[in-house]
């Protein structure tokens, strides 16, 4: 379902294009000047993920520092879509019918619990032992958080910096 309310904005998007025999040229249409930037194409798919949920202030928080971090883009990436919920985690995969009726959504790495971002990245017993040793090496302990929208609150102080 999801793919095809995509493909609808898609075709949307190429509504009024009319061909001719011009040179073609690439334009950003979401820029006045016609070129691409990362802030215009953010602020495309945080209007898309918007449509789909109404963020709150901390939530649209986590977003922002999340793209302003110093971190690779590749990991930036990454990370983004686990907060979102887009990996193909067992239960992602069985909600899109990609696992057989068979294949247990079981965790790969426990095999206790239904296998989804949450738990792979934060609650599962593999998980949480990596976090407890990268906490030693670091020296910085922290709760892990209920789930993947960090509050806030807690990591900025009541939003001071």
């Amino acid at each position: 379902m999801r793919e095809e309310e995509v493909l609808l904005s898609l075709k949307e998007d190429l509504e009024g294009v009319s061909l001719n025999n011009q040179e073609d040229k690439w334009k950003w249409k979401w820029e006045d000047t016609g070129i691409y930037s990362v802030n215009s194409a953010y602020k495309r798919l945080e209007g898309i993920v918007l449509g789909e949920v109404l963020w709150r202030i901390n939530e649209r928080g986590i977003f922002e520092m999340l793209w302003m971090s110093q971190a690779l883009s590749k990991v930036v990436a990454f990370a983004w879509r686990v907060i979102l919920n887009r990996v193909p985690t067992k239960d992602n995969l069985a909600l899109r019918n990609v696992l057989g009726p068979e294949v247990q959504p079981l965790c790969g790495l426990c095999d206790r619990m239904e296998e989804s971002a949450h738990h792979l990245f934060i609650h599962c017993d593999v998980a949480s032992a990596i976090w407890l040793k990268l906490m030693w090496w670091l020296n910085h302990y922290f709760i892990s958080p209920p789930n993947l929208f960090i509050h806030w609150e807690c990591w900025h102080g009541g939003g001071k910096r």
